[in-house]
């Protein structure tokens, strides 16, 4: 800018430039920022608390990808508006009004309902997707390894102490070298009644510590390894110390695969915000009815019951 008003005839310096640059991103990203600060103020308070989980980071990155079908980027026409309508908190006008355990249907009972089985999905299927990005970067990657039995380790009140602990996932070498990882997922729904007056932040920490207080002394003291809570939210959201695990993960991945850590972390984002988005809509549109008892045929005497049919 000194150069074009002084008429100078050398083009200015590219660390000059690049600087020009960074100052205006920086410039723009603080002027739609405190847009958004002005607009969500305006907004009803239950719409304020929906911005603040959908503008976490990883909340947003399924929206920024081309949908391809080969990566399992896409979704069909329902799945669209269902999503659209979840991030947004609004109504939906065509599903039961009543569930199948008594209780008033809608979105938010959807997710945390525990009839059909689903919220146990939606847990696996994070857990499962963690693990098999592990496998590219560390050894011994293990699903639901049991831990070693308690023998006279003074653990503190609170602490699982069962022969029979598991924990989601354990990796070798993810925070050191031939050092053992413990790792355990959580996945929660922020607009539940038990939430409401508690802050994302305050969330992530409420579920970090139950876990830690859970399993982090017996990982530390029995077996000598870390542990690691990942928490996430079904609106796409994660804990600070699962961020801290992403960003690691992306560190050894794009060593491992020569990529720019901005493009594997954005990657590995999309992934998780895509896996939390489907286990979500199974929770919204899965049966919950109750099911009918199939025969098994192989056991049954066809000729007995027709005879008794046509009595």
């Amino acid at each position: 800018m000194k150069q074009t008003v002084t008429q100078a005839v050398e083009p200015p310096k590219e660390e000059d430039v690049a600087g020009a640059q960074q100052c205006a991103r920086q410039e723009e990203a603080d002027s739609a920022w405190r847009d958004l600060e002005c607009v969500t103020k305006s907004l009803p308070l239950k719409s304020q608390r929906t911005v603040k989980f959908i503008t976490e980071k990883g909340a947003s990155s399924r929206l920024s990808v081309i949908p391809l079908k080969e990566m399992n980027f896409t979704l069909n026409k329902r799945e669209f508006r269902d999503a659209i309508k979840l991030r947004y908190g609004w109504e939906f006008n065509d599903i039961p009004t009543v569930c199948v355990c008594g209780d008033l249907f809608d979105a938010d009972h959807a997710l945390i309902c525990m009839r059909g089985g689903y919220i146990i999905q939606r847990h696996n299927e994070i857990r499962d997707l963690e693990a098999e990005i592990l496998q590219a970067v560390c050894t011994d990657v293990e699903v639901e390894p049991v831990l070693q039995e308690v023998t006279g380790e003074v653990l503190p009140r609170g602490a699982i102490k069962a022969s029979d602990a598991r924990l989601d996932i354990h990796a070798l070498g993810f925070w050191a070298r031939e050092q053992s990882a413990f790792f355990d997922v959580r996945v929660c729904h922020p607009n539940a009644d038990s939430y409401k007056n508690l802050t994302p932040e305050q969330i992530y920490k409420l579920h970090e510590n139950d876990k830690k207080r859970l399993y982090s002394s017996r990982v530390l003291e029995v077996e000598r390894g870390t542990f690691t809570p990942l928490v996430f939210t079904t609106t796409g959201g994660m804990s600070n110390e699962c961020q801290r695990y992403h960003s690691r993960l992306a560190e050894l991945l794009a060593v491992k695969k020569q990529e720019s850590y901005a493009s594997t972390i954005a990657w590995i984002r999309t992934r998780v915000s895509f896996a939390i988005l489907r286990s979500a809509l199974v929770c919204l549109r899965g049966s919950r009815s109750r099911r009918r008892t199939i025969p098994n045929i192989q056991e049954t005497d066809l000729e007995l019951e027709v005879s008794v049919a046509c009595r």
